[in-house]
């Protein structure tokens, strides 16, 4: 005689008796599934965090510091594969949002044009080489081949600016 009753299994930590699906999948758990259910599990990860703060930014620092290329390497393949499922929501977003922007950018002017304003004089104060390379139409992988050629622009672009600002 079969019957069709979900597999239970109790949690460890509020010994509740519940269906597989609310535990996590895990390969070496009895049933294929961890010993704390999901809603348990979150908790005691939201209170691990809260006490082990600060060991766990060091230790992602020290990983980050580490891997770099690594993490170099795995953000341009999830770019890669995500691109468009990426492009296809900000359009989406931008649809459902349209009139909304139009509003605040209506009411906004002036605070976004200083936004701008200041965005520009942070991003170009210290004329960084890749400003110059894009002034003088390198691409900036071959920067290194014209490095002189890099300082006279910038000089003549430093001298620009002071004349402008005079």
């Amino acid at each position: 005689m079969e019957t069709n009753e979900p597999i239970k299994k109790r949690c460890s930590k509020c010994g509740e008796e519940k269906v597989l699906g609310e535990f996590y999948k895990i390969q070496t758990g009895k049933y294929g599934v961890g010993s704390m259910c999901k809603a348990c599990k979150k908790q005691y990860g939201k209170i691990h965090y809260v006490k082990n703060k600060e060991k766990i930014s060091l230790y992602q620092k020290k990983y980050a510091q580490e891997n770099k290329e690594k993490r170099k390497l795995w953000h341009k393949k999830y770019y890669i594969t995500y691109k468009e499922t990426h492009i296809h929501q900000i359009k989406m977003a931008w649809q459902k949002n349209k009139e909304k922007t139009k509003l605040y950018r209506k009411r906004n002017t002036e605070k976004i044009k200083l936004w701008h304003i200041n965005y520009y004089r942070r991003q170009y104060v210290g004329l960084t080489d890749g400003h110059v390379a894009n002034r003088l139409g390198i691409p900036i992988a071959e920067l290194k081949k014209y490095p002189s050629l890099i300082e006279l622009k910038r000089t003549q672009l430093q001298i620009i600016r002071a004349l402008r600002e005079s």
